[in-house]
């Protein structure tokens, strides 16, 4: 088969581009996925690191006074 013809050639690039987008939304798609996996992660690690500190900075005063 091949390209033959600029025919062939144009419908070919039109596949090629076609697969091009493809791939980059299915990466895209995980991508997004997996920053905001990480994001909801790191946030619910720091807001437990400073409630945990609240506590125990809360404990501390009460064993001043």
């Amino acid at each position: 088969m091949g390209v033959c013809t600029i025919w062939d050639l144009i419908e070919w690039a039109v596949t090629q581009i076609k697969l091009a987008s493809v791939c980059v939304n299915k990466f895209m798609t995980g991508y997004w996925k997996g920053r905001d996996e990480k994001m909801d992660k790191m946030l619910n690690e720091y807001f437990k690191e400073i409630d945990e500190n609240e506590g125990d900075a809360g404990i501390e005063k009460d064993e001043k006074r």
